[in-house]
């Protein structure tokens, strides 16, 4: 009996660590966010990191698009634009926005300083926040 007990215990730990063998070498899943400082303006004049889930930009495509989505144009802003000028898409489009729910905001006290870019404080704090902890995660800036 102590016998069958121990061959099944030896049983069982192969198979658990057969199981996690498997598991080791796959690759981790990536996610990335592209973002921007925005402020809500008067009376507060609230400063917000807001953040897109970061797409694959097909150059080719956009300019033939039918009906691209807010979000996809706020994505093209932010690789050929400026924060600024997503930004002010951003607000201009606030209605088509707020419906797709596809863009985060966190909100900040001021504008980071030249040092807190330079520490990369900014992308810490979305890494803190939107990115999963079992996942590789990009953060991408447009000033």
């Amino acid at each position: 009996m102590i016998r069958t007990a121990s061959i099944c215990i030896l049983g069982l730990a192969c198979l658990v660590a057969t199981a996690f063998a498997q598991t080791v070498g796959e690759p981790v899943p990536a996610v990335g966010f592209h973002c921007w400082i925005g402020n809500d303006g008067a009376p507060l004049f609230t400063r917000r990191i807001r953040c897109i889930a970061d797409r694959v930009l097909r150059l080719e495509e956009m300019p033939d698009m039918q009906s691209p989505t807010i979000v996809d144009i706020l994505h093209r802003e932010l690789h050929f634009g400026s924060g600024v000028s997503t930004e002010k898409m951003f607000k201009a489009n606030i209605e088509r926005v707020r419906d797709t729910g596809e863009v985060w905001n966190i909100r900040i006290f001021t504008d980071p300083y030249d040092s807190s870019w330079e520490e990369k404080r900014p992308q810490t704090l979305v890494n803190a926040v939107l990115c999963p902890v079992d996942m590789s995660c990009t953060v991408i800036f447009t000033r």
